[in-house]
C-alpha cells in the first residue's frame, strides 16, 4: 500500500513559509480539523439528544432506544482499532470527504424511517458508528506529522475544543426542534451542515498540508527514522527501536480508565434529559435545554486537565485524582438526590461530567498527540477512543436497563460512584508501587560517600514515561518536540 501524504514532509515541493507566513497555516490546518470534527459530532449525537423524543414517536422503552446507542458505539470502538492501525495509509483529503459525505447521508436515512420501521434505526446508526470512527484517528495523524513542534501546546489544546462545541450545537439544535415539534428536523440540520465542512475540506485540505509540512520541515528538520535497523557502509546493524513495556503499562491503564470514564460520561451525557423528565417531569424542551450545560462545562474541564498535566505530569495520577475528586459529588448525590429539588440532582452530574471530559481530554488528545514521533499517533489515538467507546456501548443500553429496575436512577448513581472510586484506587496503587520502587537506596560503604544513591532502571523509565508531555515542549522554547512515554524511557 501505498503511504499517505502526512508520512513525511515533502522533498522537492517547492513549498516554502515566509518570516511573515510562518504558522499561519499551522494555525489554519488546526482550525480546519477542530470545524471538521465538531460539525462530525451534530450527526453522531444528533440521535442521543433526541432520546426522549424518540422513545415517544416510536413508542419504545429506554431499553430498546438505548440499544441503538450500544450498536454505534460498538461499531465506533471497532472502527477505531481498524481505523487506527489503517489511517497511516489513508490519504487525508478524499477519505474524509467521502466519510462525511455517507456519514451525513445516513443522518437523512435516519429523519424518514418511519414508525413501523424502528429495527432500522439500529443498523443505520451502526454503520453510522463505523464511518465515524475514521475522523479522529486520521485527524489526529494529520496534525502531528505534519505541524512543526513547536504548534504542538496549540494544537493540543485546539483538540479538546471540537466534542464541547459539536454537543452545545446539537443539543441546542435538539432543544429548537422539539419545541417547534419536529425532532426529525436535527437530523437534517446536522447533515447539511457536516457536509458543507466537508466541502470546504475537500478545497482547502492540501494546500494546507503541504504547507505545514514544509515549514515542519524547516524547523525541525528530517523525520526520525520509525526503526534503525538498516545495516551501515561497514555491515553494522544498528539497535531497532523498541517500545518499553512502561509505555504498555501505562497504555493499559489508560485504557482501563477510559472505558470506565465514559461509562460515566456518556451515561450523563445521554441519559440527562430523560432522569430531568422521569424524576422531576420537566417538559423535554426543557430538560434537553438543560442538557446543553454539559458541552460548556466540557470546555472547562479539558482546559484544567491541560493546566493539571504541565504541573503534575503524570497520566496515571492525573486520573486518579480526578476519578476521588468526582467520587465526593457522586456521594453526595447518592446520598442526598431524593432529599432536594432538579438542582440537587443536576448541578453534582454537571460537575462529574466537567471531570469526566478533563480525562477524556487527556487520554485522547494530550496523550496521542506527546508520543514519540517514531511511533503512529493515529493509531495511539484510534485505540485509546476504541477503548473509550466501550464504555459508551456499555452505557447506552446497559444504563437504560438498570434504571428500569425498582430503584431506577438510585441504583445508576451507585453504579457512577463505585466506578469512580475504584478507578482512584486502582491509579493511587499504581503510583504507590512506582513510587517505591524509584526512590533512591542508601549505599554506605566504607569506600564510598555514604549518601551515594542507586535508582532502578526499570521503575526510573516507568515515572519518566509518565512525565512527558506538553510542558517539555514550552520548557525547550518549543523547538524540540515533546518527549513521549517510549522516547523518555528508552533514554
Amino acid at each position: 500500500m501505498v503511504k499517505n501524504e502526512e508520512a513525511s514532509a515533502p522533498n522537492g515541493s517547492g513549498v516554502k513559509n515566509t518570516g511573515s507566513d510562518r504558522g499561519h497555516a499551522a494555525v489554519k490546518l488546526t482550525v480546519l480539523c477542530i470545524v471538521m470534527y465538531a460539525c462530525s459530532y451534530l450527526c453522531r449525537k444528533s440521535f442521543d439528544s433526541n432520546v426522549n423524543e424518540i422513545m415517544a414517536f416510536y413508542g419504545q422503552a429506554k431499553v430498546a432506544v438505548g440499544l441503538i446507542g450500544t450498536c454505534f458505539f460498538v461499531t465506533y470502538a471497532v472502527g477505531q482499532i481498524f481505523h487506527g492501525m489503517m489511517c497511516k495509509y489513508y490519504k487525508p483529503r478524499p477519505v474524509m470527504f467521502i466519510m462525511a459525505a455517507a456519514i451525513s447521508a445516513l443522518n437523512v436515512i435516519m429523519g424518514v424511517i418511519p414508525k413501523t420501521g424502528f429495527t432500522a434505526l439500529k443498523y443505520v446508526w451502526a454503520l453510522n458508528g463505523l464511518l465515524s470512527a475514521s475522523l479522529w484517528s486520521l485527524l489526529i495523524l494529520t496534525l502531528h506529522s505534519c505541524t512543526a513542534s513547536k504548534y504542538r501546546p496549540m494544537i493540543i489544546f485546539a483538540c479538546t475544543l471540537p466534542v464541547t462545541a459539536g454537543t452545545f450545537l446539537v443539543y441546542g439544535t435538539s432543544a429548537i426542534m422539539s419545541l417547534i415539534g419536529n425532532f426529525r428536523l436535527t437530523f437534517y440540520v446536522s447533515a447539511a451542515v457536516f457536509f458543507a465542512a466537508a466541502l470546504v475540506w475537500l478545497f482547502t485540505s492540501k494546500s494546507l498540508i503541504d504547507r505545514c509540512k514544509a515549514e515542519r520541515a524547516e524547523l525541525d528538520g528530517a523525520e526520525p527514522d520509525k526503526s534503525t535497523s538498516e545495516k551501515t557502509n561497514a555491515g553494522v546493524v544498528k539497535e531497532k527501536f523498541k517500545i518499553p513495556a512502561s509505555f504498555y503499562v501505562t497504555f493499559a491503564f489508560l485504557a482501563l480508565f477510559a472505558i470506565a470514564h465514559m461509562i460515566i460520561r456518556d451515561g450523563v451525557n445521554t441519559w440527562m434529559p430523560t432522569i430531568l423528565t422521569e424524576r422531576f417531569h420537566m417538559a423535554n424542551w426543557t430538560s434537553v435545554l438543560l442538557t446543553t450545560a454539559l458541552p460548556l462545562v466540557a470546555f472547562v474541564g479539558s482546559f484544567t486537565m491541560i493546566r493539571v498535566d504541565k504541573k503534575i505530569k503524570n497520566y496515571v495520577l492525573e486520573c486518579g485524582m480526578v476519578f476521588a475528586l468526582a467520587g465526593v459529588f457522586l456521594l453526595v448525590l447518592v446520598l442526598c438526590g431524593n432529599a432536594g429539588g432538579w438542582l440537587v440532582t443536576f448541578l453534582p452530574l454537571v460537575i462529574v461530567y466537567c471531570m469526566m471530559c478533563g480525562i477524556n481530554g487527556l487520554i485522547t488528545a494530550i496523550y496521542p498527540m506527546s508520543v514519540d514521533k517514531r511511533i503512529n499517533a493515529g493509531m495511539v489515538a484510534g485505540l485509546v477512543d476504541g477503548f473509550c467507546y466501550v464504555g459508551s456501548a456499555i452505557s447506552g443500553y446497559g444504563i437504560g436497563a438498570i434504571s428500569d429496575g425498582s430503584n431506577g436512577w438510585g441504583t445508576v448513581f451507585v453504579l457512577f460512584l463505585v466506578i469512580a472510586l475504584a478507578c482512584a484506587a486502582f491509579a493511587f496503587a499504581l503510583t504507590f508501587i512506582v513510587k517505591r520502587k524509584t526512590a533512591p537506596t542508601a549505599v554506605v560503604s566504607e569506600t564510598t560517600e555514604a549518601d551515594e544513591t542507586l535508582e532502578t532502571s526499570e521503575g526510573a523509565a516507568f515515572a519518566e514515561a509518565n512525565s512527558e508531555s506538553v510542558a517539555s515542549t514550552e520548557q525547550s522554547g518549543g523547538e524540540e518536540p515533546p518527549k513521549s512515554n517510549g522516547e523518555s524511557a528508552a533514554e
